[in-house]
């Protein structure tokens, strides 16, 4: 089902408690920002993001599974289709939630390990 979209002031949105409010009253976003990805992903709510300049965005949701959600500002126009999660995304939506602790924290301990090596490689005697 298509719906039109109403853009909401940047201004409007410009606090944390209007963000909460702004997701809890509307059914889907568009967002350009990484964090904002990032919650509407843990609060499973409908969503579009558009590049960025970082590929933070894409990489995300590449590692989600839903990288259909990416859009580029012209297609976003052209094709404003506001739909909700399938059933496929919202699993693999549901799956990388309970994966990305355990991962994060895998990574953190890599980190920590090659860099505890790196001092003890280049320590003085």
């Amino acid at each position: 089902m298509t719906k039109s979209l109403e853009p909401v002031s940047k201004d409007a949105s410009s606090t944390p408690l209007n963000h909460d409010r702004l997701i809890e009253t509307h059914s889907f976003a568009i967002t350009g920002f990484f964090h904002m990805t990032c919650f509407l992903v843990m609060l499973k709510k409908p969503f579009i993001s558009t590049s960025s300049n970082t590929h933070k965005i894409e990489g995300l949701l590449r590692d989600i599974g839903i990288p259909d959600r990416l859009l580029g500002i012209k297609d976003i126009v052209q094709n404003a289709d506001v739909r909700a999660f399938s059933k496929e995304e919202e699993i693999r939506i549901e799956y990388y939630l309970e994966q990305a602790p355990t991962k994060i924290n895998s990574m953190f301990s890599e980190i920590r390990e090659y860099t505890l090596k790196y001092l003890e490689d280049r320590s003085v005697p």
